[in-house]
């Protein structure tokens, strides 16, 4: 790079801005999500309080759907800061943020100084990066992994420090696999494979003299050094446990659809990709195409994204199981062919009906989300009589959609001002309006969606989860009456004495072993939802002490019948 050192410097110090806003700004302001991050969260609040790092636990019970990465992660984020949302979210926003700063790296190294801040900003800003980023997850960590990899490789196969990054790539994915399974080695190496299969159009000898950059003999024991260890101290601690639920059920099953929550058809990520890439998602098409880029110095270097791209798509298209986080790590070659394309197509007027369509269709979208919005209470009423049955508006319901509309209003704004600046043939301005407005519909939801979600979702649950926890930690015996979905998020905010070793808090979704229980057990308190509540008070086996939106704390009636 021969771009001068400022230059740099005001990029990656705006990168940076961005990447606080995305990832960092509020990162502790809503509670603990459930399902998947309360798990994490459990998991990881107990390898700290056992010291047990290989088997990772929630409420005592051995839990093996994913490796140990982030649990450790954020084990070591809290043993650092304490235990708290904004240190359990670490890793992610980590993972998140170096993320984009890698992607600013890739684009700028292949396309130059005008692709890279567009790359990084894109990447970061997108909805499904943002959110992914903010909770703790595997799939950001995933996602670093498998760009850290591919980054390596690019060194690499420029024939610079060679034996360096060879051995950072076989690290990469051994972390990968740490983060999430097979897949972290397997995903990078069929990228490679593919960029390779299309670059030497299926040659396999000149397919192999390339691949052999990454010196795949010595680096196989690096990725063994790396990944092994767990696995193996796992294998001999639990044995036939952690193979048949770790390979057996959450690998080969999950792949194949046994998990019948998730499935989804093939085409399900199209329309993730489309909202969780909004609104750069409007360029990806005519980016993903490779025509543009024919005449760039590093466009052979290019298949390498687009075979990242597709390999991760088609690859979590073909598992029978579906999340839209799934694809996240296919973001940064999607942001990165994105910038790529808008520096390469700067000059050019073939690019300008592409661009004023991505922009156009950023502006509907954005008038169209807010015109439902505001017409909302007409619109499920008319959803309702076509479908013959009532659907109740509530307060939170009308908070949600007074949220979205500001949130819609500003997307439709930006999309709108883009739309008039690439009329006018001011790339540049549009791009920054797009990018201004994306910042800004970032911190609105941030600042307005979070709140929202903890006071009318999350802070009924968990405060209540908070009084329960203390009360049973003045020896009130505690039960946890929720039928699914679970909700383990209420583990981490019990008191450290309930979740020591060796103890377990008992989760049974049973009203009817629920009132036993409580009759049979002097001074019992059970957290549970209102209807349970309802039917435990009407069996006279208990009384609501506490009630916050939909949940109560019951305490047991000390001359209940059948005591």
């Amino acid at each position: 790079m021969n771009e001068p050192r400022p230059s740099i410097a005001r990029e990656l110090a705006l990168l940076a801005a961005v990447c606080y806003l995305a990832f960092w700004w509020q990162l502790g302001a809503n509670g603990v999500w459930d399902l998947d991050e309360g798990l994490y969260a459990a998991s990881a609040r107990e390898m700290l309080l056992t010291g047990d790092w290989v088997t990772p636990r929630v409420n005592g019970v051995p839990f093996f759907e994913k490796p140990p990465l982030a649990y450790w992660a954020a084990a070591a984020s809290m043993a650092i800061f304490g235990r708290s949302e904004w240190s359990l979210r670490v890793p992610s926003a980590l993972a998140g943020t170096l993320a984009a700063f890698l992607t600013w790296w890739i684009a700028r190294r292949l396309f130059g100084r005008g692709a890279g801040l567009p790359a990084g900003v894109f990447f970061a800003l997108a909805p499904l990066v943002l959110g992914t980023g903010r909770m703790l997850t595997m799939d950001a960590l995933l996602t670093l992994s498998i760009a850290a990899a591919l980054a390596c490789w690019l060194v690499a196969s420029e024939g610079r420090r060679g034996a360096l990054a060879s051995a950072g790539f076989w690290a990469a994915c051994g972390i990968g696999v740490l983060a999430k399974g097979l897949v972290g080695a397997l995903l990078p190496l069929l990228i490679v494979s593919v960029h390779l299969a299309v670059q030497e159009r299926l040659r396999l000898g000149p397919m192999w003299a390339a691949f052999r950059v990454l010196r795949p003999g010595w680096g196989a024991v690096v990725l063994l050094a790396v990944a092994a260890p767990w696995h193996v101290a796992a294998w001999r601690a639990e044995g036939a446990a952690f193979v048949d639920e770790y390979l057996v059920r959450q690998h080969f099953g999950r792949f194949r659809g046994g998990d019948i929550a998730h499935r989804a058809p093939f085409w399900f990520f199209v329309p993730a990709l489309l909202a969780g890439a909004f609104p750069w998602s409007g360029i990806l098409p005519a980016a993903l195409t490779g025509r543009w880029s024919r005449a760039l110095p590093r466009a052979r270097q290019a298949s390498l994204l687009r075979a990242w791209f597709w390999v991760v798509f088609l690859f979590f298209s073909a598992s029978g199981s579906k999340l839209v986080s799934y694809i996240l790590p296919c973001f940064p070659a999607a942001a990165a062919l994105a910038g790529g394309w808008l520096a390469a197509t700067a000059a050019e007027p073939g690019a300008r009906r592409a661009w004023r369509v991505a922009c156009a269709c950023a502006a509907a979208t954005g008038c169209l989300l807010l015109a439902a919005s505001i017409w909302f209470e007409p619109l499920v009423e008319a959803v309702a009589r076509y479908g013959s049955r009532p659907v109740p508006i509530d307060d939170t319901a009308r908070a949600i959609a007074a949220a979205v509309a500001r949130l819609s209003a500003v997307a439709a704004l930006a999309g709108v001002a883009a739309l008039a600046l690439a009329w006018m043939d001011r790339r540049g301005a549009a791009v920054g309006a797009l990018s201004v407005g994306m910042a800004a519909f970032a911190a609105l939801a941030v600042r307005d969606g979070l709140t929202l979600a903890e006071e009318r979702v999350l802070a009924p649950l968990h405060g209540l989860a908070s009084e329960a926890g203390a009360r049973a930690a003045e020896g009130a015996p505690l039960r946890i009456v929720i039928a699914g979905p679970r909700r383990p998020s209420v583990l981490f905010y019990l008191p450290d004495s309930l979740m020591a070793p060796g103890r377990r808090v008992v989760e049974d979704g049973d009203v009817e072993q629920a009132i036993s229980w409580l009759r049979a057990t002097p001074g019992g308190l059970a957290l549970t939802d209102a209807r349970r509540a309802a039917s435990i008070g009407e069996a006279g086996a208990g009384t609501i002490v506490m009630q916050r939106g939909g949940w109560a704390l019951v305490s047991a009636i000390e001359d209940a019948p059948g005591r």
